[in-house]
């Protein structure tokens, strides 16, 4: 029974897999949660949660926790919409956990760990407080597109629905920092001041984690807006851009690519593309 157009939304899901029921802190108290994280997260090993150290960005644009705010924006064209939604109805799966699972190959292609580990804000229910939770995916393995979407839709359902708790104490149970330096948020706009400094979505919430990159969506059945927040001395509007269109690369091929592995996909932009062919000819005719 597919809606009739839209999105699939986690909550939605969360609701239809638990009626009834209400995730919390209280559910089990500080033991269950604290046994929950420390065998989620456990051990780091093979697992990146800083992408901003494995990015070119140079001296002058380096990704710094105290930096000015800046942003690049893109809005979905209307082709890779309806391919997206059509492809979360037919198999599913929310728009949260195609974002997310585009997020994790990109952190994956830039850092070469088998798990990226990075914050999302605002998957679960709408009708509590929005919420921060580290979310660790697995993208190397022999696992295909549709298998490993639904494995991890799972784990955002349980993790939102089962493991509520502040982001500092979950900090401290998993016993290493940081627990990430990027965040994935749901359902919000970014709004500019008059400086030009972009609005963190993370002020929404009472964490001082400060994210390097928050990759931020806002979505309506008709359009879906994607802005990159970074923290940087100075602008580096050309490599930020170009981090945001590899991602948008990776969400189209994840669709378009069922029966592939996530570690098969490509994320060569347009550009990068144009770049490569250039110089194969001037090799080609040195």
């Amino acid at each position: 029974d597919l809606p009739a157009g839209g999105w699939y939304r986690l909550d939605a899901l969360d609701h239809e897999a638990s009626p009834g029921e209400e995730g919390g802190e209280d559910d089990g108290g500080d033991e269950r949660l604290r046994d929950f994280w420390t065998e989620r997260l456990g051990l780091a090993a093979d697992t990146s949660s800083e992408l901003a150290k494995a990015l070119p960005f140079g001296a002058d644009g380096a990704i710094e926790d105290d930096g000015s705010l800046h942003y690049v924006s893109e809005l979905i064209d209307s082709e890779l919409l309806r391919t997206l939604q059509v492809f979360g109805r037919r198999h599913g799966f929310a728009i949260e956990t195609l974002v997310a699972a585009a997020w994790a190959v990109l952190m994956n292609r830039h850092t070469k760990a088998r798990c990226s580990q990075f914050g999302v804000f605002g998957a679960g229910h709408r009708d509590i407080a929005p919420t921060l939770v580290p979310v660790r995916v697995r993208t190397v393995g022999r696992q295909k597109m549709l298998q490993w979407l639904r494995e991890l839709q799972t784990d955002l359902l349980r993790q939102h629905r089962e493991a509520l708790a502040p982001i500092e104490r979950i900090r401290e149970w998993a016993g290493h920092e940081p627990l990430f330096d990027t965040m994935v948020a749901f359902d919000h706009r970014v709004s500019v001041d008059g400086d030009g400094a972009a609005d963190d979505a993370s002020q929404s919430q009472s964490s001082p984690l400060r994210p390097r990159f928050e990759l931020v969506t806002a979505a309506t059945d008709d359009s879906l807006e994607l802005t990159l927040i970074y923290r940087a001395r100075t602008p580096d509007y050309e490599k930020a851009g170009a981090l945001l269109e590899q991602f948008v690369v990776l969400l189209e091929g994840i669709v378009s690519n069922p029966d592939k592995m996530p570690s098969a996909l490509g994320m060569r932009t347009r550009a990068e593309s144009r770049e490569r062919f250039w110089k194969t000819m001037e090799a080609t005719t040195e």
